[in-house]
């Protein structure tokens, strides 16, 4: 029976993502969503280079958390001063230029992975402005661990697969 490289890679890649979800349930690490969209966002990305794409998800998810903790930072104290509407409009207005025009002169930094991480890690804000820290140790450790091994997975999968 011959077996192709893809579905030998995504049985492996199922079984890695479920042994993650267990260490992740079993340890009771938190903030498991922060190493689940690194992966999702990993696969997603364009990019060939695969060390640049790392680096790219990494910095761009780091980038994303901390400007998210700045923007709600930033809303919390222009708001007495400004009002509702301009204390959240321009600390929003100011995030997302840096976000949307600075992608293209420096990707590795301002990029969609950063636009991703800031969006949803403000959609709880009280929790984000408490754990920042915890946030970026838990997404630099889990998502290096998790996509270097979806990476490391290709080499057996090809093997399963008869390829050298």
């Amino acid at each position: 029976m011959k077996r192709d490289f893809g579905s030998c890679y995504r049985l492996l890649l199922l079984v890695w993502v479920l042994i993650i979800n267990c260490v992740i349930h079993f340890c009771e690490i938190p903030f498991g969503w922060l190493v689940f969209l690194s992966n999702i966002l990993f696969f997603l990305l364009e990019e060939k280079d695969v060390k640049r794409k790392m680096l790219t998800v990494e910095i761009g998810g780091c980038v994303g958390l901390v400007l998210g903790y700045v923007l709600i930072l930033l809303m919390g104290l222009l708001t007495p001063v400004l009002g509702k509407v301009f204390g959240f409009f321009l600390p929003l207005a100011a995030i997302l230029s840096m976000l949307i025009l600075l992608h293209p002169k420096i990707p590795l930094i301002f990029n969609n992975v950063a636009f991703a991480y800031l969006t949803v890690a403000c959609i709880d804000h009280s929790a984000l402005m408490v754990n920042l820290p915890r946030y970026l140790i838990t997404f630099l450790i889990g998502s290096l661990v998790f996509n270097g091994g979806a990476l490391l997975l290709m080499k057996p999968a090809k093997l399963l697969a008869g390829k050298q």
